[in-house]
């Protein structure tokens, strides 16, 4: 992967770095008294979980999925970043606590969005499937989209938001439901990954490529000239001159780890990346095709 597509993320890691880092020297001014006015220390931490979020979505932009989607979060991102310390800042000022309370809810609404957009950025982001990361990837996804949609409801209209929620749940029921769906979510988040990489396994374990890595090749020794027969990815003798020789298959795969054997399409069906031509896999090329024939 060329650096010029890292540069998004590089930048933002950068930032959430530098920004981890203010929040740290201003948490340690306040606690030694050097700064009194805590509003610093809640700025700092904001603006760190806002170049977090951004973080998280040029890193998925950055590596070719989708693009649109994530830059509608960072933009969300900045906005709910802004917001939030704009609301922390107007508040203790005369302007008023209205208009510190729309701010506010601005705030909540675009983080929201960003929220959903980084973490649904993450969730979607592999292609790997099989039958037990489908309903574990869009079940998740499915149920952190229904919440983001109430939060961002809630936060622009307040009433109406509240009578949907009692038409779905009753409101005895619904901490209780915000408790099951967030034991959900973190469970199916933490559950994908790793059934990726147990489907990935279990995909190369049972390519038939892999099973002919000791298949015998033809060499020419380069000592005496013999033409024998070694097993590929062996040391082995040449049985004329005692030459040891090892012939190693090189299997070609993507940055992302994935084998590309018999790969036939343009893109690594993992990570989405485009595969250079000399990678994808072409047919054997019979006698008849590679001899033209005579006019």
């Amino acid at each position: 992967m060329s650096s010029a597509r890292l540069d998004g993320s590089a930048i933002a890691l950068r930032a959430f770095l530098a920004t981890i880092g203010a929040a740290v020297l201003s948490g340690l001014a306040f606690i030694f008294g050097i700064v009194r006015q805590e509003y610093w220390l809640f700025s700092a931490f904001i603006l760190a979980g806002g170049c977090l979020l951004v973080f998280v979505q040029a890193w998925v932009a950055d590596r070719g999925r989708h693009r649109a989607w994530m830059r509608v979060g960072m933009v969300a991102a900045a906005l709910a970043t802004a917001a939030g310390i704009a609301s922390l800042w107007v508040a203790s000022t005369p302007l008023g606590r209205s208009v510190g309370e729309l701010t506010l809810r601005a705030g909540l609404a675009s983080l929201a969005l960003a929220v959903w957009t980084a973490w649904g950025g993450v969730l979607t982001f592999s292609r790997a499937t099989g039958a037990a990361i489908a309903p574990v990837r869009w079940g998740t996804f499915a149920l952190i989209s229904g919440w983001a949609t109430i939060a961002v409801l809630a936060c622009i209209d307040p009433d109406t938001a509240e009578q949907f929620i009692g038409l779905v749940v009753s409101p005895d029921w619904f901490a209780r439901a915000l408790g099951a769906s967030a034991v959900i979510s973190l469970a199916g988040t933490i559950a994908q990954p790793i059934l990726v990489l147990l489907a990935r396994r279990t995909a190369q374990s049972s390519d038939p490529r892999l099973g002919d890595r000791h298949l015998a090749v033809e060499v020419r020794c380069p000592r005496c000239g013999a033409m024998p027969a070694i097993e590929a990815n062996t040391d082995a003798l040449c049985p004329g001159c005692r030459l040891s020789i090892r012939v190693v298959v090189d299997e070609p795969r993507c940055a992302c780890g994935f084998l590309l054997y018999r790969l036939e399409g343009s893109g690594c069906p993992e990570c989405g990346k485009g595969v250079a031509d000399a990678l994808r896999w072409r047919p054997p090329v019979t006698p008849s095709q590679a001899v033209p024939p005579s006019p």
